[in-house]
Formats: structure tokens, sequence, C-alpha cells
């Protein structure tokens, strides 16, 4: 419980620019360098039916490993939130275009998908870990789309009009596929 509320105070200020502290957290690519005996799933994170995301943590020490899990386990959670964001904006954003008489503004398609992000934080999963030769430690984190598509069908009830065409374009089994072909890719 104390782990979910941290991680949420965290991406809450994240997403609300307050803090600058929070870089100490990212890790860039270009600041990594991958050793020749990580396993595949370190240069290819991708899962089929999942979208997916590295979480990494450097110069890490034996010691302090629980630390430096959870640093790795932020780095990635904030990252894949991220994405979760950008993409959500993007499926209610083509939403709104079909929609004739939608009165959505862009701060409430923002306001969604934070909500989105957020609610789908608790159901990121680890499956993976690595620690390199280098002392970089590697978290291989995993989310199944369907409940991402759930939260921005719940979330998006609260401000759109339940309609035919809502039905139609969070329900119909092949929009429902181009969604979460956008969530993955």
């Amino acid at each position: 419980m104390k782990k979910t509320f941290f991680l949420l105070i965290l991406v809450i200020f994240s997403f609300s620019g307050c803090f600058s502290f929070l870089n100490f957290w990212e890790t860039k690519k270009s600041e990594i360098s991958i050793s020749k005996d990580s396993p595949d799933w370190v240069s290819n994170p991708q899962v089929k039916g999942y979208m997916t995301q590295l979480g990494v943590a450097k110069n890490i020490k034996s010691e302090d490993y629980k630390f430096y899990r959870e640093v790795a386990l932020i780095n990635g959670k904030q990252n894949l939130i991220k994405k979760i964001y950008s993409k959500t904006k993007i499926i209610l954003n083509e939403y709104s275009k079909n929609e004739r008489n939608s009165a959505i503004f862009e701060k409430d398609i923002n306001s969604i998908a934070k909500q989105v992000a957020l609610r789908s934080v608790d159901e990121i999963k680890v499956i993976n870990s690595f620690k390199s030769k280098d002392d970089v430690l590697f978290l291989h984190l995993v989310l199944n789309p369907n409940s991402v598509l759930s939260n921005i069908v719940t979330e998006s009830k609260k401000f759109f009009k339940v309609n035919k065409l809502f039905t139609q374009y969070f329900s119909d089994e092949k929009s429902k596929q181009e969604i979460i072909n956008i969530l993955e890719n």
C-alpha cells in the first residue's frame, strides 16, 4: 500500500512538473550500454499482446539492491505511464473527431488521459530482471492493453455522452483491436 501511494505521488508530481528532482529517476537510453551477456529482452523488450517498458538503474550496489530495484521500477513505470498518457490522448482525439456533437475540450482529454495512466499503475507487472556485469539493473515491465482500454472506457464515460457511436467505437471488436494496436506499438 505504501509503495503504491509513493509511486502514485511520484507520478502525479511528474505529470504536474512540480519537481525537477524527478529527473534523478530517469535514465536515458543513450546513457546505458547493453552488455553482450544481456538477455534478448533487454535489447528488444516487446512482448506480443502487451505494452512493454524497461526499468533501469545504473551503478547499483549489492547492499542496496532493494533500493535500486525500486529506482528501476519507478523509472520503468514512469516511462510506461507517459506512454499510456500520450496514446490515450491519441485515441480520445480520434474519437472526438468522429463525434459531431462533442463538447470535449483538450483539457478534458488531458484529464481523462491522466486518470487512465494513474489507474493503470497498479496493473503493471515485472516479468524479468537482469543485473549486468557493469552494475546496471534492468527490469522488464508489461501491461495488458485490454486493462488500459477498460480504463479508457470507464474514464471516458464521465466526459462523453454514451451513445451508439461511443459504444461502437469502444466496444466493436474491430475498433477494440485498432485501439489495442495503438497501445501496443
